[in-house]
């Protein structure tokens, strides 16, 4: 809908300038210009400028992943524990959900699964991640947002349910991923640091030079796996995109010793992410469903679609 929409306003002969990652816009675009070669304080180089045809032959970044089913092969190869392959064969039921869109919706999904709410704009998405995650909390006034639905079965097989979402990290004006995830405590037990100087460099640079330090290795490496090793130490969290907050907070989430028969609730992860870094996000889940939890999403992406275990698809 959105291409013929674009595609109408050109014949019309207006230009339209579209930043976009999906690969259908990419594939029906007249021109393209590439930036790169990679994120962060590698990329800013225009690595691509030209027409469609040209495009196709270039083999960039872009271009590898635009025209090739590469961006929904991700390097993990699942290896459930025992307890969740039992858990896969149980299920948590929600019947009579009423709330916005939804009218006496009934929902029904596998546990230990990556579990993705798939449909068009407004057929109720993020509702029924709101719905689930108040019917299974259990903190304090539960009873405020335990609301839009009739019954429940299954709930004993879920510990606990946490919503990722993409708001700011911290309203502190000197917040970083680093404070957050407290690395810069863990580079304070390095003899030698200097933090004023690691704080202009990227996840990835220290990560390299402070190899041989396990407890800095480790918290780095959380970022790295959900793709955000070119983040400077010292950016504010209140530069960083939505997305890249709410994969800030998996990474913290990665970095405790996880817990087991916990639904986590993620609000479109990926939205607004290069091709190529679908699998990064995409094995970071399948690392947290394997150690017996559940990963509910709502995601639209192809490349995601396919990787998931269970697909709901919403209509109008």
């Amino acid at each position: 809908m959105i291409l013929k929409m674009l595609k109408d306003v050109v014949k019309k002969g207006v230009l339209v300038i579209v930043v976009e990652h999906n690969k259908d816009i990419i594939a029906n675009a007249d021109h393209v210009i590439e930036f790169g070669p990679e994120a962060g304080n590698k990329g800013g180089e225009a690595i691509f400028q030209g027409p469609m045809q040209k495009f196709k032959l270039a083999k960039t970044p872009t271009s590898t992943y635009a025209f090739s089913g590469k961006a929904g092969q991700v390097a993990y190869v699942r290896n459930p524990n025992e307890k969740a392959k039992k858990m896969q064969r149980k299920f948590l039921s929600i019947n009579g959900i009423s709330r916005n869109n939804l009218k006496n919706y009934n929902l029904k999904f596998p546990l230990g699964s990556l579990v993705c709410v798939t449909g068009r704009m407004g057929t109720g998405k993020s509702t029924l991640l709101s719905v689930v995650y108040g019917a299974l909390f259990k903190g304090r006034d539960a009873w405020k947002i335990r609301q839009g639905f009739e019954s429940i079965q299954g709930k004993e097989n879920v510990r606990r349910a946490y919503f990722v979402d993409q708001s700011r990290l911290s309203s502190i004006r000197t917040s970083t991923p680093a404070t957050y995830l407290g690395i810069l405590d863990a580079l304070k037990r390095v003899k030698g640091a200097k933090i004023k100087k690691l704080m202009d460099k990227t996840v990835d640079e220290v990560a390299e030079t402070h190899k041989n330090v396990p407890l800095v290795k480790r918290k780095l490496g959380f970022l790295q796996e959900v793709g955000l090793g070119y983040l400077t130490l010292g950016q504010k969290s209140g530069t960083l995109s939505g997305g890249e907050a709410q994969r800030v907070r998996l990474a913290k989430i990665l970095s405790k010793k996880l817990g087991d028969r916990c639904i986590y609730i993620l609000d479109t992860p990926f939205r607004g992410l290069h091709l190529s870094d679908l699998p990064p996000l995409l094995k970071a889940l399948q690392i947290i469903i394997d150690k017996n939890n559940t990963v509910l999403i709502a995601e639209n992406r192809e490349e995601v679609i396919g990787n998931c275990d269970y697909v709901i698809k919403l209509k109008k």
